[in-house]
């Protein structure tokens, strides 16, 4: 299991161990209002 802390306010390319690689775009991230997430968010890869 691999564990990234993203700054969802910024583009991002994680690339995990076995070579997966997931894209972020900048705001793609909701919090539980709806609203654009701006604080960190922890993605976890198993």
């Amino acid at each position: 299991m691999q564990s990234f802390e993203i700054d969802p306010m910024r583009d991002t390319v994680i690339i995990g161990k076995m070579g997966t690689k997931v894209v972020f775009h900048k705001a793609c991230f909701e919090d539980m209002n709806g609203k654009v997430a701006k604080s960190n968010v922890n993605i976890t890869l198993k």
